[in-house]
């Protein structure tokens, strides 16, 4: 079956998978789909193009950078996205948000701020976000 042709489908070998149990210490750079189910003590960076996705496993202490940021599982530290940060369910996310896209799930925990404009980039926002200081949604 030729995976590349289905749409919507990410082939397995480009993929960077960090698996439960796993534990990276130090920055570390992404391209692509990743999924992290393992500890991160450091600086998580997506170059363009990426999907950083927390898995509910997963522990990240220090800020994420991608296009799209997703979080399952704990974050403390700074989030940053080109297109979208979602806080799942299950999400739990202690830092701040910059996004132009910012979606807290119902049960998802999230303490900080989170400045939503269409270039992240820029100091001033153009909107903030209605979950802004502490939140339990």
């Amino acid at each position: 079956m030729n995976w590349e042709a289905i749409p919507g489908r990410t082939v397995e070998s480009e993929v960077t998978l960090l698996s439960q149990g796993s534990l990276v210490k130090g920055d570390i750079t992404f391209d692509r789909m990743t999924r992290i189910h393992g500890r991160i003590e450091g600086r998580v960076r997506g170059l363009d193009g990426s999907v950083v996705v927390v898995g509910e496993t997963a522990t990240v202490h220090g800020e994420i950078e991608g296009d799209e940021v997703i979080i399952d599982g704990f974050v403390h530290g700074d989030v940053r996205a080109k297109t979208k940060v979602t806080i799942s369910e299950c999400g739990r996310l202690i830092g701040n948000v910059r996004t132009p896209n910012f979606e807290v799930r119902f049960g998802a925990h999230f303490e900080g701020k989170a400045i939503t404009s269409h270039s992240p980039g820029t100091s001033g926002p153009s909107a903030r976000s209605p979950a802004q200081e502490s939140s339990r949604a």
